[in-house]
């Protein structure tokens, strides 16, 4: 994977959405999943424009096509669901099943989620939803740790309204 011309995509849910923790993070739920999901990628198209991310040749196809490549980090089964059947751009993603970080399988598919989020040349990241009540931050600090990890300026970032 030619991680300097690869976007990174972190698109958090909430827990009640992603794995019924009853509380009140939910950022993206029911129909807007795949509004937010579609949004997400026109912010990504639009920061890999600004960041001069070359479309690269799609290995999965059989003709020699280049689309843009993203890196999808998420806490939503849904969500990679509908990444793994997109035709538009070609999405790179783990094999594994979003779960709570509470559990032991759920710490190790964070950590590579994170260290892969890091390796991309940029990072879109939706925000709280404007009518959002409750302890969180605007943008998830899960993203926050791999922009810094990743040694990523405010430029190569794009924060996503869903909205």
């Amino acid at each position: 994977l030619d991680t300097e011309n690869v976007l990174g995509i972190h698109f958090r849910t909430g827990d009640s959405t992603a794995f019924g923790v009853a509380n009140s993070d939910v950022r993206a739920a029911g129909s807007s999943l795949e509004q937010g999901y579609n949004r997400m990628l026109q912010c990504a198209a639009k920061l890999a424009t600004k960041l001069n991310i070359i479309p690269m040749i799609d290995s999965r196809s059989s003709s020699s096509i280049e689309k843009l490549h993203f890196y999808l980090a998420t806490d939503n089964q849904h969500v990679k669901d509908m990444a793994m059947k997109e035709e538009k751009y070609v999405i790179h993603l783990t094999s594994d099943k979003p779960s709570a970080y509470l559990r032991a399988d759920g710490d190790r598919s964070a950590f590579l989620e994170l260290y892969l989020l890091s390796k991309t040349k940029g990072l879109v990241i939706n925000q709280l939803p404007k009518n959002y009540v409750g302890h969180a931050t605007r943008l998830s600090t899960f993203a926050q740790l791999a922009m810094n990890i990743g040694f990523m300026s405010d430029e190569d970032t794009l924060p996503c309204s869903l909205d």
